[in-house]
């Protein structure tokens, strides 16, 4: 059986809360204050804004997904820890 070398028409781009661009600032959702002195930034929109820069950059679409907790969650096992390392040493490598 010949396989056939299929091309993928898509990328996926991960950008953790928190990012900062190089010379930019970080993206805040909303800033709590509960009046105690204690100020509280709620990161978020950080992938929308990555998204806005691909679409001008590219001419092409971009879409978000953001994990929410249902999507994350349950106890991680051994297997999820090594797996996320992995993934985050990869990424590491290539991303400057």
């Amino acid at each position: 059986m010949k396989e056939e070398k299929k091309e993928k028409n898509f990328s996926i781009v991960v950008v953790a809360e928190g990012a900062i661009p190089q010379g930019g600032t970080i993206t805040v959702q909303n800033v709590r204050n509960n009046g105690a002195g204690v100020d509280n930034n709620k990161l978020g929109g950080v992938g929308q804004v990555v998204a806005k820069q691909l679409e001008e950059l590219t001419g092409l679409e971009a879409r978000t997904t953001t994990l929410g907790y249902v999507q994350r969650g349950g106890t991680p096992t051994a297997f999820d820890r090594v797996l996320s390392t992995k993934y985050g040493a990869k990424s590491n490598g290539t991303c400057s």
